[in-house]
């Protein structure tokens, strides 16, 4: 460790910066004189399509312009404002003055807690915390229940860990950033989504597609960036406490302090415990795993009036967990007389930015982070360890040469040093990836486009390069077609990648050549693929209220992919590069309306066409729903003058058949059918809100009480060949009652 550490000092010692914006909130002053922020509001350069939304709590950042010094903000229901930025200071405080209140109609403003940009010409759907508060989310792998874009599913049956997908693919091709910085990666592609508590993320922006060259060159299917509550950002105190039937308890915990006229920092602290076997399906395995985890994290942010600005924080996790065969709980870890998994992790890291703003409207930034990854896992006789280094720099500037036309240059830095142990064999790798790009935003009236071109040198792939284009083009005032293409890469992690697959009996085919001793996955090409996607949305006001259209395709070409191949053996997976073709067709159509007073529906259709080239030739990749239906209906009461109000939401989800890896080769009581069938899934959630400090929810998951049949292969076996938990189309529960409260002070 310490000899890993030595290896980054080199980079630690550069100077270290952040990027740099400016910044607001925006709010309204009720009947009571107490002020609200308000959300979504738009924030246009006056002039220009350049602009933003307000987040939850009324705050933006945008970056300036030379264009002019006139910032537009405006929202329905409210007066618009106007504001010179020359002759205030940052961060602006904007009140907005409600409309006139017609004697025939009664002018009322809720917040919105999901909304699609269309001024972004990136394909962008920002969900705040309301949007998160309608289901028992407790981290990021259980923020998606009321997205109609992202799947979650289980990585198996023994565990519980839930995984996520977008456009039909796993969420290994989906980047994911934190703060603006790619975070859940390497050893944490599946697991790093549990470390990111739900009460913790203040907002979440889901983009289709490639991402921005800015942010690297990883993403594939789509970019997911994690706002956590900042500390000029956050509640002075926030207390959530949650609690379900199968014995999970949680507790979190965000304290804000104010340190002099421009420190602000932020004390954040999870805890999760499960302690309590149960088997209500009765296959002789506990439902969910035992658990015991606890993640702290310290931010820190300095502003004031003048051009410079930073961020600082440091997080540590550790979780501990036992799944397996009831009597695990007791069990001694080497006991091999019951099937047994056992799952320890840590991580722990610290970022850093600065940022500065000239008078010639002229920026620099530098975001850095560093992270250590240590896991070590068993899962019945077999084991695996892992440890992963990593540091990441990324230099930002931004100009505005000409009239509507922003140019980003920079250079980035990636160290990622690797360890594994799988059972004997032992791989190890060190990747080293300087790289520089640049990026052009052009804003031409109706229409803008964002161009930008990688170039990184990897120490282990060579050089190579990452074009991507997103244009945007406003056919009227609330009507925008946007077009996304690019090019993405990345490099397996194949162990980490496909964790759940180790419950199993499996035996792991790789195209190496394992002879004991350190290996490398030298053998394996990186993963290189095309994206290609059209969206148009509408908004619309119908009977006083809004609404909106959303119709979008996506096509993923892989040039090459590490393949996954269950189909050669019940008994074996098989991984190699692709050979052939492999792709994903994406196509979904959804829709959003107030349809009475308080009352929102949130419709959703998509269809998928994922088929990769496997041994036996091109077939549908299995565990992918080709067919999948969404609706979701949320209510609220007209909130009283203390703010006490009731919440009611309503989700189903409509699973079409998904295909079944072959398992012929087995005797017949151990063979799944070819196609596991449709199914639905119905979630509902009540929130009694008692002001503005306080309320208490309750809910339920999987109300049909819904269970996968015969979830493990082989389960009064499990040290047999034919083993395998790993095969998990549905819910293995059944239905989950919940609640909890919140308690926060502004």
């Amino acid at each position: 460790m310490q000899f890993k550490i030595f290896k980054l000092l080199p980079f630690l010692l550069f100077p270290i910066v952040g990027f740099s914006q400016i910044t607001g909130n925006v709010f309204f002053t009720n009947e009571k004189g107490k002020k609200e922020p308000i959300a979504y509001a738009n924030i246009i350069w006056q002039g220009t399509t350049l602009g933003t939304n307000t987040n939850q709590k009324g705050n933006f950042s945008i970056e300036k312009t030379e264009k002019t010094n006139f910032l537009v903000i405006s929202v329905i229901g409210f007066k618009a404002d106007t504001i010179d930025i020359s002759k205030t200071t940052t961060p602006l405080s904007v009140e907005l003055k409600q409309g006139k209140t017609l004697e025939e109609f009664e002018v009322e403003y809720r917040k919105k807690s999901s909304e699609i940009s269309l001024i972004n010409p990136l394909n962008v759907t920002s969900v705040g915390e309301q949007e998160l508060r309608k289901a028992a989310c407790c981290n990021l792998s259980e923020s998606f229940e009321t997205n109609a874009s992202i799947d979650a599913s289980f990585t198996d049956a023994v565990t519980g860990t839930k995984q996520i997908k977008m456009l039909g693919l796993a969420g290994k091709y989906t980047q994911i950033l934190q703060d603006n910085i790619p975070n859940v990666r390497g050893l944490s592609s599946v697991y790093g989504l549990t470390y990111i508590p739900g009460p913790w993320v203040g907002s979440i922006q889901i983009s289709k597609g490639v991402g921005s060259v800015v942010n690297g060159y990883e993403s594939i299917a789509g970019q997911i960036n994690v706002d956590i509550k900042e500390p000029f950002d956050s509640e002075k105190f926030h207390l959530n406490l949650f609690g379900n039937q199968g014995g999970r308890m949680e507790a979190n915990v965000i304290y804000q302090q104010k340190v002099g006229a421009r420190f602000r920092t932020n004390f954040l602290l999870h805890g999760k415990s499960l302690q309590w076997e149960q088997d209500l399906n009765k296959d002789g395995f506990v439902d969910n795993a035992l658990e015991n985890d606890f993640v702290v994290s310290n931010l820190w942010r300095f502003i004031d009036d003048g051009p410079w600005r930073s961020e600082a924080g440091i997080t540590y996790v550790q979780q501990n967990h036992k799944a397996g065969q009831l009597g695990t709980k007791k069990a001694a870890t080497d006991d091999l007389s019951i099937y047994q998994v056992s799952i320890d992790n840590q991580r722990g890291e610290a970022f850093w930015k600065i940022g500065y703003v000239g008078d010639d409207e002229k920026s620099l930034g530098w975001q850095n982070q560093v992270n250590f990854q240590q896991t070590n896992s068993t899962f019945g006789k077999q084991s695996y360890t892992g440890e992963n280094l990593s540091f990441y720099s990324n230099l930002i500037t931004q100009v505005e040469p000409v009239e509507g036309f922003l140019w980003k240059n920079g250079a980035s830095f990636l160290f990622d040093d690797y360890s594994e142990t799988l059972n004997l064999d032992t791989f190890n790798r060190t990747e080293i990836v300087p790289g520089i790009f640049s990026e052009a935003t052009i804003l031409k009236g109706n229409w803008s486009a964002i161009l930008g071109l990688r170039a990184d040198f990897h120490n282990m792939y060579g050089l190579f390069f990452t074009p991507r284009l997103h244009a945007r083009y406003s056919l009227t005032d609330n009507t925008s077609i946007k077009l996304a293409a690019g090019k993405g890469q990345r490099t397996a992690n194949i162990i980490a990648d496909n964790i759940g697959l180790l419950a199993s009996s499996r035996r792991w085919v790789l195209p190496i050549n394992l002879l004991g001793g350190p290996q490398t996955y030298s053998n394996l090409r990186p993963e290189i693929a095309y994206n290609y996607g059209l969206n148009l949305t509408h908004k619309f006001r119908l009977n006083y209220r809004d609404g909106s259209v959303s119709v979008d395709f996506y096509r993923t070409d892989f040039v090459n992919q590490i393949v996954v191949d269950l189909d050669v053996s019940p008994q074996e997976v098989n991984f190699s590069n692709l050979s052939g073709k492999s792709y994903s067709n994406s196509f979904q159509i959804e829709t959003n309306y107030e349809i009475a007073k308080r009352t929102d529906i949130r419709l959703a259709y998509r269809f998928l066409d994922v088929k990769t080239e496997f041994q036996a030739g091109l077939r549908q990749v299995p565990l992918v729903a080709s067919h999948r239906g969404f609706f979701n209906l949320g209510y609220e009461t007209k909130a009283k003058a203390n703010k006490s109000q009731w919440k009611a939401d309503f989700t189903t989800q409509i699973i079409g058949k998904q295909r079944l890896p072959d398992t012929f080769q087995n005797p017949e009581m151990f063979r799944l059918d070819e196609e596991a069938p449709a199914f639905v899934l119905i979630s509902a959630q009540v929130t009694r809100v008692f002001g503005s400090k306080f309320e208490v929810y309750v809910g339920g998951e999987n109300l049909t009480n819904y269970r996968q049949d015969r979830p493990i292969l082989a389960n009064n076996a499990p040290f047999s060949k034919y083993f395998d938990a790993s095969m998990v189309w549905g819910p293995i529960f059944g239905a989950m009652a919940y609640g909890g409260l919140r308690f926060v002070i502004d």
